[in-house]
């Protein structure tokens, strides 16, 4: 399965919907052509319909979802699912919202050193280890007439840094915090879609 999240809207790429737990504003579309495939979706982000669109693309899923990821300009950014020895989720409140820190991959960067550099620049922390990838998360916005797609790099990480965190207010963080289960449950209140899976997965664990 491939989602890609457009504002409020969600994109998912599918064999089938055998274990997906269909809404009522749901779309549903069986993929035949590319052509097809890009028209549904122009006419789905631009709809008040529907708050989900699904592709059922049976054993051409991840084609699908490459055909579709070659239609958009491309931005890629990496970011950090940090956590301390209290088991605390590093969250920092930028622009509004409650999101992770993360940032665009530099030339000739390395995901994982972008990762590890843009969680340092925005919050302060030193001591950072990275210790598994994780699934990357996908998002489209629009600028002027281009739609462009943008890949996020996610890694687990683990903080040793004792010291108070510090936002980097010249990007828009105001705050930064080490939250628990409860302070994660606040904070998907007022987060970005795209973050969901990745914050579930702090609550699991």
């Amino acid at each position: 399965m491939y989602k890609v999240f457009y504002l409020t809207k969600e994109i998912i790429f599918v064999q089938d919907i055998k274990n997906l737990n269909v809404l009522v504003d749901d779309l549903i579309v069986e993929v035949n052509n590319d052509e097809d495939m890009r028209n549904e979706y122009q006419q789905f982000i631009f709809s008040e319909n529907y708050s989900r669109l699904i592709f059922l693309c049976g054993e051409n899923e991840e084609l699908n979802f490459k055909v579709f990821n070659n239609s958009f300009e491309k931005i890629e950014a990496a970011g950090g699912f940090v956590r301390n020895n209290r088991n605390d989720l590093l969250m920092i409140f930028r622009l509004g919202k409650w999101d992770l820190p993360k940032g665009k991959i530099e030339k000739s960067e390395t995901s994982e050193n972008a990762a590890l550099r843009e969680v340092s620049e925005e919050t302060g922390l030193k001591s950072l280890q990275i210790i598994a990838p994780l699934n990357p998360t996908y998002h489209l916005y629009i600028y002027g007439n281009k739609h462009f797609l943008k890949k996020t790099y996610w890694y687990e990480m683990s903080c040793k840094d004792l010291t108070f965190p510090t936002p980097q207010t010249n990007e828009g963080i105001s705050k930064v915090e080490w939250m628990n289960r409860e302070g994660v449950k606040f904070a998907m209140q007022n987060t970005y879609s795209s973050l969901i899976d990745l914050m579930n997965l702090y609550l699991e664990n």
